[in-house]
């Protein structure tokens, strides 16, 4: 028979404490009314330190292969019985022993990924290209550096030495289009640099990044690996990614890494999209009162629009003043400059 308090087994013994459920809205109450008489089970004890140490230095190990592994280290060090036993004891529950591996890679790996699969799939990529997967850091093996992942291929780099600004290839006039997707890759940012083909009439990916985030030292690392890619595929160490310019969001993250790697020149080359611009000025507006907000939306209307260097200046100006009015609208000087 079972008894209805704990649920365990007992040998003709009827439990007299019956078991009794509460239900409420949002929680769910057990209690039990009566003596009981069932035996009494005694808590196991779980050697909790022993099972994480070996589950961090055998991550792939099974439940059941950690349970000999405990069991022979006490044998090998001649403990006397009654430590053995409790090594039994310790690692009887299989499913604990699961739950604390599947806890502990997700501490260490909280959006799953697998650095070592990426490893073998580069060293299968090799053969046929070595730039689809170019460069891999796990930060946790190389602290100095951010964890990323770096693709492109040799089209792909070829392409982009083609849309050099002072070559004669009809991509020399393109713009390379560079952004971060926040939605290909759980847990990182893609940056990625594209170009529209004329000849495809398509937008060509050159190359993407998995990235922590999309900060201004990852912005500039991934520059510094195109260029690489570069001067690897021409044969020319003095090769540099050269487009026409580049067309990115408002993230100031996206202007300073560019600049790092380009210099300050590169800053009257960098444009922004109406796309970016709009959504932008609404997100400033949020902070503004309903009509400051309206006002602000306007002029930057207006700034957009001008056609001539006499209208932009009139705009700016009266953007400007409109500015510097009040107090609380002087977080938009830095976002105007």
């Amino acid at each position: 028979m079972a008894c209805k308090g704990c649920g365990k087994s007992a040998q003709f013994v009827l439990c007299s404490a019956r078991r009794y459920v509460s239900y409420g809205k949002r929680s769910l109450k057990v209690f039990h009314w009566g003596q009981h008489t069932c035996p009494v089970i005694k808590p196991r004890t779980k050697n909790k330190e022993q099972v994480t140490q070996l589950l961090k230095d055998n991550p792939n190990i099974k439940p059941a292969e950690l349970q000999s592994a405990c069991i022979l280290s006490a044998l090998h060090e001649k403990s006397d019985w009654r430590e053995v036993e409790r090594q039994v004891e310790a690692t009887l529950d299989r499913k604990w022993i699961s739950n604390e591996k599947q806890k502990m890679k997700k501490d260490i790996e909280p959006v799953g990924h697998n650095y070592e699969a990426v490893v073998t799939f580069k060293e299968h990529c090799d053969k046929r290209d070595q730039f689809y997967i170019y460069k891999i850091n796990d930060r946790r093996g190389n602290p100095d550096k951010p964890s990323f992942v770096f693709k492109t291929s040799e089209q792909k780099a070829k392409m982009a030495l083609n849309m050099d600004g002072d070559g004669e290839h009809f991509l020399n006039t393109d713009f390379c289009f560079f952004d971060g997707k926040h939605k290909r890759c759980r847990g990182f940012v893609t940056l990625t640099a594209s170009v529209y083909n004329s000849l495809l009439r398509k937008q060509v990916t050159l190359a993407t990044m998995e990235a922590e985030r999309e900060n201004t030292e990852n912005v500039s690392l991934f520059w510094t690996l195109f260029n690489e890619v570069l001067k690897k595929v021409s044969g020319n160490e003095n090769a540099i990614f050269n487009p026409a310019g580049w067309c990115t969001d408002m993230a100031g993250a996206n202007l300073a890494g560019i600049c790092h790697v380009y210099g300050d020149r590169a800053k009257s080359r960098i444009k922004s999209c109406e796309f970016h611009f709009k959504d932008d000025r609404n997100k400033k507006a949020k902070k503004l009162d309903t009509e400051g907000a309206e006002e602000f939306k306007d002029l930057c209307e207006q700034l957009l629009e001008t056609v001539t260097e006499n209208q932009y200046d009139e705009v700016k100006k009266r953007l400007d003043l409109f500015i510097s009015l009040k107090e609380e609208r002087s977080f938009l000087k830095s976002w105007l400059s």
